[in-house]
């Protein structure tokens, strides 16, 4: 979903595009203009993409250009490259979303699609205070908390069939062949998934707000080099 459609949306739209290290390539005034790479978060090149904009430099995402991928090959490599992005995506929006808003030559509408995606770190953080708080709160006091409770149960609800419709949008637009039994029964899985980025976007808050560095752990990778002509 997020290369097949939401990355091409925004290419198209004329919005920000984050960049995320998959196929791309720079131009060098650009990279020197946003003032250069940076080890001050662990996404460096999604705060390069925001830097570059600033500076008024826009990106383009090219549907007909393909490159292969590789998943993490264990679970506790995914987790390891998850918590990663969950504390260099957040230290990307504590950084650059004040220097968003205060672009006075900016119009309303391009600081909030630039600001859009750096926001949706800090909703998917909330998902773990909202079930983490909302349990106890139903046990230890129903009659209070039972209405907001319902209310945090809706939006989990009604998130499971937003995210699953995205991801089948998403695999349609990337032409999968996926029956829809096939696709729903692996779709399940992704809920749980959805729930431990969402903790380690909520543990890693602390740090950022703090400051604390961390070091870069690049995920490993076990398939062949492909040569590129």
């Amino acid at each position: 979903y997020h290369l097949a459609l939401e990355q091409a949306t925004r290419s198209w739209s004329g919005q920000a595009l984050p960049f995320n290290g998959t196929c791309g390539v720079w131009r060098r005034n650009a990279i020197e203009l946003g003032g250069g790479w940076r080890g001050e978060t662990l996404t460096e090149d999604w705060e390069l993409s925001y830097a570059t904009r600033l500076k008024g430099m826009r990106g383009m995402f090219i549907t007909s250009v393909t490159a292969a991928g590789e998943l993490p090959a264990s679970w506790s490599e995914w987790c390891r490259q998850q918590r990663r992005w969950a504390k260099g995506m957040g230290q990307v929006a504590w950084k650059m979303l004040p220097q968003l808003f205060d672009r006075r030559a900016s119009s309303a509408r391009d600081r909030f699609n630039s600001a859009f995606p750096l926001g949706q770190w800090f909703f998917i953080a909330m998902f773990t205070p909202g079930w983490l708080f909302a349990i106890p709160a139903l046990l230890l006091n129903p009659s209070i908390a039972l209405p907001p409770g319902i209310f945090v149960y809706l939006v989990y609800g009604l998130s499971f069939w937003v995210i699953f419709t995205m991801m089948l949008a998403g695999s349609r637009a990337a032409r999968r062949d996926y029956r829809l039994p096939r696709f729903f029964g692996e779709f399940l899985p992704v809920t749980l998934l959805v729930l431990y980025v969402s903790w380690a976007h909520f543990r890693a808050i602390p740090a950022i707000v703090l400051g604390r560095s961390a070091v870069f752990e690049r995920t490993p990778k076990q398939g062949p080099s492909v040569a590129i002509s």
